[in-house]
């Protein structure tokens, strides 16, 4: 039951992060933080992440994302 669950991330070159690790997840997790730091980028990251298995789903990610702003 646990397997499905994202337990740490790794961002690199994607928007405002240029090397970025974060570990210690749990169930319920809350994104907070000041304007412009960087929290809808960590999302949409972690979107692209578990919905692109290969690049034509990649391609629909970034496009979801893109038309969702």
């Amino acid at each position: 039951m646990e397997n499905h669950f994202i337990k740490n991330v790794d961002i690199v070159k994607f928007k405002c992060f240029e090397n970025f690790h974060a570990s210690g997840f749990n169930r319920v997790n809350l994104v907070s933080g000041k304007n412009n730091v960087g929290k809808t980028a960590f999302l949409e990251a972690l979107y692209i992440n578990v919905s692109a298995n290969n690049v034509a789903t990649f391609s629909t990610a970034l496009s979801t994302i893109k038309f969702m702003r």
